[in-house]
């Protein structure tokens, strides 16, 4: 049956990674149609989801760790007779795989890893709508509309862009190759712009670079920019990120500059620099959580009237290195969110993740020219304030107010990606947080991270 255009269509995303649903908010931004989109990071939330209750158009699924997760869902919708097409991304060429998803119907596809964007919209709208998919993916529209918020990544132009006046009138505002600056764009996010617009030609090449470019990780164009000025420009990003559904939180690569700033500060060779490039190599949760951790500390810092260059430089040393010494991102993620599956891992394995505060904490404290107090809030960032946390169970009223607001902005980055940065779980995050947190030297935190987010 081909549903009406007003008919919305559900469309579930499995995978660890951001790729798979920066893809399909791609090939949905130009859509007629009407979708809601399900993010999942593990296949037993998918699978809670997919329980025959929910209807399910298609199911994308990203990079998963195991083959086992893939064959779960294959699974599920076998025991369940539920014959929902797949797309799948073969990062391994499994092909014992490939045969397992051609088996729940004879529309699902494997896809590579490097797939060019129309071929996968191409795909995508052929298992959504059948015979539809010559009126949607194959649209050879003069331009293509993007969202205004993928243009911040950038600091030049990956081709024209334009500008739309009329349906039958764009202008051009931006020449290929030409640099800008974040307020030109800033200027039209103002004026409460959505979209800007490239020439169809245009869009595999921009398309596939967005896919494969981190926020706001600038070119060599960008040194000499003061960090403070590209760590605000962020707010953009936050504030599209938390209040739509349209970017990944698993490829949130916030800005790079913080590291570099702290990088000049230990620029001497002592044991930091090298914790500080395996950080800035590695390209995961903890990568991800650790930047946004900084962010959000120095936003509510700026609304509590405490920001200054001290505190600043406090909260991003802290949130760079407070979980740098972790090796198995999956463990510190499965730890953050509180994630009952910890069966594969022994105790020894968890017992050494406890540690990781107190011998991080110990490392800075040793090292010369870092400022005070780092040490204090690395060893302070998992405690909690009913004394449950670790390493040392502190209550409220035993830890200092900037250890607070860390703990804070570090439990809500938890929270978001708990609930998968979907805006409407947004207002539950907060009464959530403000039930635990409002108290002793969390409670001005927790009043500054409320004006942050414009919530009462």
């Amino acid at each position: 049956m081909i549903m009406g255009d007003n008919q919305s269509r559900s469309i579930v995303i499995i995978e660890e990674k951001g790729e798979a649903r920066d893809r399909v908010f791609f090939a949905i931004t130009n859509s007629p149609l009407v979708f809601q989109v399900h993010h999942f990071f593990s296949t037993k939330d998918a699978c809670n989801f997919i329980d025959g209750k929910n209807h399910v158009d298609i199911i994308v699924l990203g990079q998963l760790e195991l083959s086992e997760d893939y064959i779960t869902i294959i699974n599920h919708l076998n025991t369940n007779n539920l014959k929902t097409p797949i797309i799948a991304f073969d990062t391994d060429q499994n092909y014992d795989l490939e045969n397992e998803i051609l088996k729940i119907n004879d529309k699902s596809v494997m896809l590579g890893p490097d797939v060019r964007q129309g071929h996968f919209e191409n795909e995508f709208y052929y298992l959504l709508t059948q015979n539809r998919v010559g009126d949607i993916a194959e649209d050879k529209a003069i331009y293509k509309k993007i969202k205004i918020v993928y243009f911040i990544r950038f600091n030049k132009a990956l081709c024209d862009i334009y500008l739309k006046l009329s349906d039958d009138k764009h202008v051009k505002i931006i020449n290929a190759g030409d640099e800008y600056k974040r307020e030109l764009i800033y200027k039209f996010t103002d004026k409460r712009v959505r979209f800007l617009y490239i020439k169809e030609s245009d869009y595999e090449k921009f398309s596939a670079s967005v896919l494969k470019t981190p926020f706001l990780i600038f070119t060599e164009e960008a040194k000499g920019i003061d960090c403070m000025e590209l760590c605000s420009a962020t707010l953009e990003i936050i504030h599209d990120l938390i209040f739509t559904t349209g970017i990944s939180p698993q490829v949130v690569k916030l800005v790079d500059t913080v590291a570099s700033k702290i990088e000049s500060d230990i620029n001497r060779k002592n044991q930091l620099r090298d914790l500080l490039f395996r950080l800035k190599n590695r390209r995961d949760y903890l990568y991800d959580h650790s930047y946004l951790v900084a962010y959000l500390s120095i936003a509510v810092c700026k609304e509590m009237e405490w920001d200054s260059e001290s505190t600043r430089n406090k909260l991003t040393y802290a949130a760079i290195f407070h979980d740098v010494l972790i090796d198995d991102s999956d463990l510190a993620f499965s730890f953050d969110l509180g994630l009952d599956d910890l069966s594969k891992y022994t105790e020894k394995e968890i017992e050494r993740y406890k540690k990781h505060p107190e011998i991080t904490a110990q490392m800075i404290s040793e090292c010369p020219r870092i400022p005070p107090n780092i040490d204090e809030i690395v060893l302070q960032h998992h405690e909690r304030p009913n004394g449950t946390g670790f390493p040392r169970r502190l209550s409220s009223t035993n830890i200092s107010k900037l250890s607070g607001i860390f703990n804070l902005c570090h439990e809500f980055v938890n929270e978001l990606y708990r609930y998968g940065f979907e805006s409407d779980k947004l207002p539950t995050i907060i009464g959530k947080l403000n039930t635990l947190y409002s108290k002793g030297n969390y409670r001005d935190g927790m009043a500054g991270l409320q004006k942050v987010l414009k919530i009462k």
